[in-house]
């Protein structure tokens, strides 16, 4: 733990510095190094932080005397515990093409990050405050990926996020797509088995669809009012990622759901409220609130799973067939290459 505690102390001198540079590279090198560490002491059965942290937020969660079904949701969603989800509900989820939500991942971090920099909004009024948004921030979001488990998908988003977050503070144009390589390169040097992670490659290749699709779509789409861009965004995050992971999903699960596309935009709305709730709960559980959060939670987490549901019991909203090693590399280049027609096309445009 101090040695945790000296390299937050360094990143945030070199944060209050303004090295940006520096205090990004050495949050990468030591995250990695430390998340890699955690995540071996709990595959030998040693408990690790991570695993002591998640249980205690577990033990708080289960005061909410949530059903069954409902709290293994939750649990999932907001801090990666998701032993107890049934398989017909499991199956439910990969048919509609929304199980990335029963993995705590980028889509989960981001909604940490967002809120805290929502949250902490008028920190940036004061002197310096920017600065101590963002401190405050990358803690939340190095607190949060211990608390729910501490999985290589959950370190990988909260290492770019820290990133984009020192970026976002230096006023610095945030390459996204710069700093999830650099992950990538770290992450397999200190283990290069995980080029073999299934979840290692949909992750990197959603974000990276992200990263590199959402932009052009979003401009092409933008409109002059802010609530139909907010549902925009939802919807062609939902594409991008999507479309990104497609091939792989075919590759590897022999299907791809086309209703997914749809559906994403609905449950990362009821994803958020999930998290924010279950992790405000975590940190002040009143009993006074306990009725509160306990309906929030029923309801938010019932409205998806019958969403879900209905979405699952669709046939002709999953296509089942499946892609080779070869077929796949094809498929990737065609999309790269549609992609740099629509990019070129974009720019003429402005």
């Amino acid at each position: 733990m101090w040695a945790v505690g000296c390299v937050t102390a360094v990143v945030v001198a070199l944060i209050w510095l303004r090295w940006w540079s520096v205090a990004f590279a050495l949050l990468l090198f030591s995250a990695t190094i430390s998340s890699w560490r955690l995540t071996t002491e709990q595959t030998d059965g040693g408990g690790g932080i991570s695993l002591t942290m998640q249980s205690w937020a577990s033990e708080r969660l289960d005061r909410l005397e949530l059903d069954e079904t409902t709290d293994n949701i939750v649990q999932a969603i907001s801090i990666g515990k998701r032993q107890g989800i049934d398989w017909e509900l499991r199956q439910s989820y990969s048919l509609s093409g929304a199980a990335h939500l029963l993995a705590v991942s980028g889509l989960h971090v981001g909604i940490v990050a967002l809120l805290v920099n929502g949250l902490l909004m008028l920190l940036g009024l004061v002197r310096r405050g920017h600065i101590w948004r963002s401190v405050i921030a990358i803690v939340a979001i190095w607190t949060y990926a211990f608390l729910a488990g501490g999985s290589p998908s959950v370190i990988r988003a909260a290492i770019m996020f820290s990133g984009a977050q020192i970026a976002f503070t230096a006023s610095q144009r945030y390459d996204g797509v710069n700093i999830l390589l650099g992950t990538a390169s770290v992450m397999l040097l200190i283990n290069p088995n995980y080029i073999d992670s299934i979840s290692f490659q949909l992750s990197f290749v959603a974000v990276a669809g992200i990263f590199i699709i959402y932009r052009p779509l979003y401009d092409f789409v933008k409109t002059r009012y802010k609530v139909v861009n907010v549902i925009w965004a939802s919807v062609i995050i939902g594409i991008a990622a999507s479309l990104a992971v497609s091939p792989l999903v075919s590759h590897y699960f022999g299907r791809v759901s086309i209703l997914g596309v749809v559906l994403n935009p609905i449950v990362i709305a009821t994803a958020h409220v999930i998290v924010f709730a279950s992790l405000l709960w975590v940190l002040a559980p009143i009993g006074a609130l306990n009725g509160l959060f306990h309906d929030i939670l029923t309801w938010t987490t019932e409205f998806q799973n019958s969403v879900v549901a209905v979405t699952a019991r669709q046939e002709w909203g999953v296509a089942n067939f499946r892609l080779n090693e070869w077929q796949t590399i094809v498929v990737y280049i065609i999309l790269g290459a549609i992609f740099l027609v629509i990019r070129k096309f974009l720019t003429k445009r402005k």
